[in-house]
């Protein structure tokens, strides 16, 4: 059952689902609001249909970046789509630590960072 089918159809058989088919409202809006480029970097991403465009050396992958990382006990349900390179470089961190890492490195991506988290508190905010 494709996630596109069950958002679109709020009758579907859900008890199967993952967390992710019902909080993706906000990595929906996220990458609309960016045209599905990387809300982090502004580059484009890409969606990997075929096995060798999973290599692990493309960086524009389009990939799953938790706000709050599983390892420090972040919310599985609070999630946006980021290119593969920024999701690696974001590691361990929330966006706001990343962005002020990021401005200490004077790193052109700060701004866009920043303007992420705050984006993401405001939708944890409403919820």
């Amino acid at each position: 059952m494709s996630r596109r089918w069950v958002h679109g159809n709020p009758s579907a058989d859900t008890t199967n689902l993952d967390v992710k088919t019902f909080h993706c409202d906000l990595a929906i809006a996220v990458e609309k609001a960016h045209r599905s480029r990387c809300p982090c970097c502004g580059n484009p991403m890409v969606t990997a249909r075929r096995r060798n465009l999973q290599s692990k050396k493309r960086r524009d992958l389009k990939s799953v970046a938790h706000d709050a990382p599983h390892n420090l006990g972040g919310d599985a349900t609070v999630w946006v789509y980021a290119c593969r390179g920024c999701n690696s470089d974001q590691g361990p961190r929330t966006f706001r630590q990343w962005a002020g890492l990021l401005t200490l490195r004077q790193d052109p991506r700060a701004a866009m960072v920043a303007a992420l988290a705050d984006y993401i508190e405001r939708y944890q905010e409403t919820r």
